[in-house]
């Protein structure tokens, strides 16, 4: 065999070698998305008998921030599915309207609890609220989107401080009022309404996303720890949803941007089926293929939003002087 065809002969030889290397991976990415794809079907299709929510994990539902979006959402929701409701928030005026609604709509108990709960002592309110009650599910939404999408040196440290407050501080000290009586009776949910951007780093949305993703690891971890002693701990990621932010823009896209109403009623199915989870079909899906092929394109997005805030902020500034001139 002379040396050119002995060269031939490896270069026929490598060349199976990495034909061969790509095929097995390509199988393997292949099972791979055909099991995340079978896996949502599987939590958002198919048909599945739900026990009563109030039976299956206690009398009362605590929401925070239950007098606006996916809160309010989740506490109409709940008391349409007969469980007694508790909403939480800084304005007691929508809450009390809110609390009125729901016992005159669904004819169920429902307590409000005004508190700011960036003060010390406001807590002690919602404990006080709490007591002798058979507390089965906690849902943490209360929080603030500060002056949102901003650079982190553009937002004010108070409103930084504030997000820091709410969903660290906070969400952890709801979560020590009502996990122990949730062990001792061995059944109770607590979902965590974090967001799309803690999944990745996200520009414009730093301090947000940093306090979501904090949600996020807090339930998945606490999940872990405690499924087995009958548990359901949730963490759920949505995409955008109506009414949650106004001030960056995706457009109107029918079925992908959820009203707070329409996600709820998908999210509350997952509840005590998966404990990661963006709630709804198409945004998990969003999620896999953020998650797969990077987030140089979340970033980009997140920036041109920050950008083009920045411009109409300076626009509507420029306006108002003229005005103020005239």
């Amino acid at each position: 065999m002379t040396e050119r065809e002995q060269l031939r002969c490896e270069l026929r030889h490598y060349l199976s070698a990495y034909e061969y290397l790509l095929v097995n991976i390509g199988i393997l990415v292949t099972l791979y998305v055909t099991y995340i794809f079978c896996k949502l079907i599987f939590l958002h299709f198919l048909p599945r008998s739900v026990p009563s929510i109030r039976r299956k994990y206690g009398e009362w539902a605590l929401i925070t921030g239950g007098n606006s979006g996916i809160g309010r959402s989740y506490a109409f929701l709940l008391a349409e599915k007969g469980t007694d409701v508790i909403i939480t928030g800084r304005d007691g005026e929508s809450l009390r309207k809110t609390a009125e609604e729901i016992e005159s709509k669904y004819g169920v108990r429902c307590r409000y609890v005004s508190a700011n709960f960036t003060e010390e002592g406001e807590f002690r309110k919602v404990a006080f609220e709490l007591k002798d009650k058979d507390v089965g599910i906690l849902v943490h939404n209360a929080g603030t989107l500060g002056n949102l999408p901003r650079l982190f040196l553009e937002e004010t440290e108070e409103n930084v401080l504030t997000m820091i407050n709410i969903y660290l501080t906070m969400a952890v000290r709801a979560t020590y009022l009502v996990l122990p009586s949730m062990l001792s009776k061995r059944k109770g949910a607590i979902i965590f309404l974090t967001s799309f951007s803690s999944l990745v780093p996200t520009p414009g949305m730093n301090t947000y996303s940093a306090c979501k993703g904090f949600w996020d690891q807090l339930a998945r971890s606490i999940s872990v720890e405690y499924s087995s002693l009958g548990l359901h701990i949730q963490s759920l990621s949505p995409f955008y949803v109506k009414s949650v932010s106004k001030s960056i823009r995706v457009g109107n896209i029918d079925g992908v941007i959820l009203t707070a109403d329409d996600f709820a009623r998908k999210a509350i199915g997952t509840l005590g089926i998966s404990d990661y989870t963006s709630g709804y079909f198409l945004h998990d899906i969003f999620k896999c293929v953020l998650l797969l092929c990077g987030d140089s394109v979340w970033k980009w997005f997140m920036l041109n939003q920050v950008t083009k805030k920045r411009k109409r902020d300076l626009r509507n500034s420029n306006e108002w002087k003229e005005l103020k001139v005239e």
